[in-house]
Order: C-alpha cells, then sequence, then structure tokens
C-alpha cells in the first residue's frame, strides 16, 4: 500500500515540467521534485523511485508514456551507462534551445540578474567527433593487469570500458584503441590512472599516448590559420570545430580600437593572447600551469610580436602583485577560469584595476553567475550573455559575458 512519503523501488507517474541544468528532467511526485535523467519537458513518464533525499528524489525511466517532439535516437552504444553524455535523446535544435534558456535561468536565480541579457547560442558546426582532446581512466587490478579503458560510469562509482566515443575525433578512437592493445599485451605498463589522448591534425595518423615517464610533449593546434604549441598536459579548448568562433566572439566583445592594455587571466597557451596582441599595447598573461605560460611566449614570439608578459603563477596573487607594484594597468580583462570559477582575490584584484572591459569565458555558468553578481555590486554593468555550444550532445554550457564599468 501506498504511502505519502515516495520510497525507494517504487514506480509513479509523472509529467516532467522542465530540464535542470546537468540535462535532467524535472518533475514532482506527491509534492516532492524528482529528479528523471534522459527526459524531455512535457513528457508524461512512468519512472522508478531510486533514491529519496530531504527535499527531492532521484528517478529512473521506466517508460514514456507519452514523448514530446524533438525526442532523437542516441547514437551511442554506451548511453545511458557512460557519464560523458547527457542530451544525446534530444534533436540538436532541442538542446540548443534548452541551453539558452538555462542560462538565462541561472542568471536570474543565482546571479539575481533581472532580464539577463542573453543572446541567441551559437551552435556548433559538428555535433559529434568535435573533442579534440579526451580525457580516459584506465583500471588495472593490483598485479598491474589491464580491466578497463574508458570513462566513469553514470551511476556507479566504476570505470566503464569504452571500445568507441561519438563525441571524440575519429583519431582519438584510434589511438585508445592502440593503446587498448599495448596494454591488453603488457606492451604497456606503468601507466597513470588518468590518461589524456589528443587528436591528429593529419587525417588517418594517431598521435602516441606518452609514456608516464619522462616529460610531456609539445603538440602543433591550428586555430584562425595560425599555429599554436600546446603542452600534452596542458589545457586547449576541445571543440575544434567552434574554437574560431569562440576566438571570434572574444574579438567582437572586446572591441578594441588599437593599444589597449590586455590582461589575459588563465591564458593557458596563450590562445585569446594572440589574437588580441595584433591591436593591444601591451598583453600580460597569467597561468598556474608553468609549462602553459612557456608554450604561450613562444606562442607569441612565433607569431612576431614583442609586446606581451607572461607569469607563472597563482592568478589571483599574482593580479595583487601587480596591482601592488603599479604595473597591471588594464584597460581589458580576459577570465577563462576552470569550472570552480575566479576565487575572491581575483574578482579584488579586477575591482582594483577598474578595467573598461572584462570578458569572462566560463563552462560552469552556476559559478560565473556567482563571480558576476560579485562585479556588478562593485561597478561593472552586465552588458551580454553570449552562449556558445562548445560540448554538443551534453548538458555542460560555454558562455561568454561583457562587463563594462559604470
Amino acid at each position: 500500500m501506498a504511502t505519502d512519503v515516495l520510497q525507494p523501488g517504487e514506480a509513479v507517474d509523472m509529467t516532467i515540467d522542465n530540464v535542470a541544468f546537468g540535462g535532467a528532467g524535472v518533475g514532482r511526485a506527491r509534492g516532492m521534485v524528482v529528479f528523471v535523467p534522459f527526459t524531455m519537458m512535457g513528457e508524461e513518464v512512468e519512472v522508478e523511485i531510486r533514491s529519496v533525499r530531504k527535499n527531492f528524489a532521484l528517478g529512473q525511466l521506466r517508460r514514456l508514456l507519452k514523448p514530446v517532439a524533438g525526442r532523437s535516437e542516441p547514437v551511442c552504444r554506451y548511453y545511458g551507462f557512460c557519464g560523458g553524455c547527457q542530451l544525446q535523446h534530444m534533436a540538436y535544435e532541442q538542446q540548443l534551445a534548452l541551453k539558452e534558456n538555462q542560462v538565462g535561468e541561472i542568471f536570474s536565480r543565482l546571479g539575481k540578474c533581472e532580464a539577463p541579457p542573453v543572446r541567441r547560442i551559437i551552435p556548433s558546426p559538428s555535433q559529434l567527433h568535435y573533442r579534440g582532446k579526451a580525457d580516459y581512466h584506465i583500471k588495472t587490478t593490483s598485479a598491474g593487469r589491464f580491466v578497463a579503458l574508458g570513462f566513469r560510469s553514470r551511476e556507479e562509482n566504476n570505470i566503464l570500458d569504452i571500445t568507441r566515443c561519438e563525441i571524440v575525433a575519429e583519431s582519438i578512437n584510434n589511438s585508445c584503441q592502440a593503446l587498448r592493445e599495448d596494454l591488453q599485451s603488457g606492451a604497456r605498463y606503468g601507466v597513470r590512472e588518468r590518461q589524456s589522448i589528443w587528436a591528429s591534425l593529419e587525417e588517418g595518423r594517431i598521435i602516441p599516448v606518452p609514456d608516464a615517464s619522462g616529460a610531456p610533449p609539445i603538440l602543433t593546434r591550428m586555430v584562425k590559420d595560425l599555429q599554436l604549441a600546446v603542452a600534452y598536459d596542458g589545457f586547449f579548448q576541445v571543440n575544434t570545430s567552434l574554437v574560431d568562433g569562440l576566438v571570434d566572439q572574444v574579438l567582437l566583445l572586446a572591441d578594441m580600437k588599437g593599444g589597449e592594455r590586455v590582461l589575459d587571466g588563465y591564458c593557458g597557451a596563450g590562445l585569446f593572447s594572440l589574437f588580441l596582441a595584433a591591436a593591444a599595447g601591451s598583453v600580460l598573461g597569467i597561468d598556474v600551469n608553468g609549462g602553459a605560460v612557456q608554450a604561450a611566449r613562444n606562442n607569441l614570439r612565433e607569431a612576431g610580436f614583442n609586446n606581451a608578459l607572461f607569469l607563472p603563477g597563482d592568478v589571483g596573487r599574482v593580479m595583487k602583485q601587480q596591482l601592488a607594484r603599479g604595473s597591471a594597468q588594464a584597460d581589458i580583462i580576459i577570465l577563462d577560469p576552470p569550472r570552480p570559477g575566479c576565487d575572491r582575490q581575483v574578482l579584488e584584484a579586477v575591482k582594483g584595476m577598474a578595467p573598461t572591459r572584462v570578458i569572462y569565458i566560463s563552462c560552469n555558468p552556476t559559478t560565473q553567475a556567482r563571480d558576476i553578481r560579485y562585479l556588478v555590486d562593485v561597478g561593472f554593468s552586465l552588458s551580454c550573455l553570449q552562449p556558445i555550444d562548445m560540448f554538443p550532445q551534453t548538458g555542460h554550457i560555454e558562455v561568454i559575458a561583457l562587463l563594462q564599468r559604470l
């Protein structure tokens, strides 16, 4: 006999009212919010309750009672088991509309922005095989025997053995297969538990996965007909079909007139610095990864620019040091932090430098909204939120924000 309280294991019918950031559908059963992955807004579904928390429950789709238009057949054999993709059950147009709406909701709710200035989302030219880099997990026994090579499973703390991924470049799939064969034969041992694999720029070739020992090799990436050197263990934008578009949007929002002082926080290998330097009076780049800083120096020197300085270290600490010395003047600040966002020291330094423009790029709009709320409160105006779909088939959202000093 059913009670008023949801119980794990029981089945309930519900309507999906919304889709949360991350991709799970949201419905209600007996007054409690239930998150149901792989569902779409407006669908009527039968759900098995998997767990019940204090304020919400987690459910698993058992049966579609009434699907909606736009539901798509996933192309990946591992979809639903692998934790990498969350939206393959949606047609691409629905994915774009969902992400665009979620940006507005996040900045309204978390950023406390009235009428967030969200622009139309920029789609990815490639919705499959767009990733130029992927991080694989390697599972072995205590004796070193190969068990699995793949990604984390969706529901368990386990590594799902994957022979093919539909969102990575084909050369990554080929490299992964070569690595698998080495691991199975015992030709490769002493590997890391987590291993990056990069796409090759040349069709039909692969980039060999380096051994765990020794310095990581340097790779070449092409962006807008310019060549960049990137450390194998460094960061680079993963969507090879849209990185040019990302750079174009940053240049558009920077709106440089010539001679501006640019500070590129979290500069990596100098992707944005390289394209801003042509119009800038000076560029100061900062990154905690020393290898990335060296790559940035080399990239701008090879491109013929001598107006850039790159410093290694914690971004906030270096910004504070430069500010205290009076040597960190900036008209334009670029921020492209990792998912946790900027720490308070970075934001305080931005406030102290009082730039005319701040361009904040993020793959996590929740922490981005938090940080932008701080900047708005200290005297900046949020002028633009430009979503750009760097991660098709997944719940991740990239947003380029423009703030201007009041």
